[in-house]
């Protein structure tokens, strides 16, 4: 069940994305595929693009060369000059982050509002659901991470663990296709870690569509059906848990992955 490249059938299709900022070339042609419930992770070295990839998924950042497909789906962008491409319709462009909800390392809840008022406002604003019917699904999605009693809280009064499971689901609230984890666990504290890797395991055998940046090799392991190894801006490896853990290729890959596991 591993995807290779930009296969026909995959749910989410990167094919040659290019990336620089200032002249430095950070993402430098890459392509991979991720089929309808799969769970991708992308690993590597700090420096090796992951996030800027992940990035440029979410039209976060622009990509200056590459096609980007979501359930059969591009959004195109025009160029603008000297290379660079340009957003054209930004109600597009919501609605197309809204398919790709992100999950961010730092957890970038709003913290003037409350825990259900931030799992709120996305559904309210961008997809136009009743304040009452919002309510509903942000309370029932705080219940199901375990954050029912903190529904009236602020961000500040919430441990790192809390934050993050109450991203995760506001990201859910936006009824995404596919799931974006950006190192979801690296600003935690290790006591924290376990319990967002508990929903994000739970979310994967619902049979939810993922692609996540993690350090975490363990869940990489155990949850991925497909492993991507970035290295130096390309891929320098994907294929099962099995193959990237237990038989990796490259040298690049066996030195990284001595190093943290």
């Amino acid at each position: 069940m591993t995807s290779q490249g930009t296969a026909g059938n995959d749910y989410l299709s990167v094919n040659n994305i290019h990336k620089d900022f200032g002249g430095l070339e950070v993402l430098k042609g890459i392509s991979f595929g991720a089929r309808q419930h799969e769970v991708v992770s992308l690993i590597g070295a700090s420096g090796s693009g992951k996030s800027t990839l992940l990035r440029c998924i979410n039209l976060l950042e622009i990509p200056e060369k590459g096609e980007i497909t979501v359930d059969g789906k591009r959004l195109p962008l025009s160029p603008s000059g000297r290379g660079h491409r340009h957003i054209t319709n930004k109600r597009d462009v919501r609605l197309f982050r809204a398919s790709l909800a992100m999950v961010f390392q730092n957890f970038n809840l709003w913290a003037h509002m409350t825990i259900r008022q931030n799992v709120m406002e996305g559904p309210v604003q961008v997809l136009k659901v009743p304040k009452a019917e919002a309510t509903e699904q942000a309370e029932a999605l705080l219940a199901r991470v375990g954050l029912f009693d903190k529904l009236d809280a602020y961000p500040a009064h919430l441990s790192g663990g809390q934050q993050q499971r109450a991203a995760i689901a506001r990201a859910l609230a936006m009824q995404p296709k596919i799931l974006l984890f950006d190192e979801p666990t690296s600003a935690l504290d290790p006591e924290l870690v376990g319990e967002v890797l508990a929903v994000m395991r739970d979310l994967a055998s619902e049979g939810r569509t993922m692609v996540v940046v993690t350090h975490e090799m363990g869940f990489a392991r155990e949850v991925s059906e497909n492993v991507v190894f970035l290295h130096q801006g390309r891929i320098g490896e994907q294929g099962s848990p099995e193959q990237i853990f237990q038989s990796p290729q490259t040298d690049a890959c066996r030195k990284f992955l001595a190093s943290v596991l």
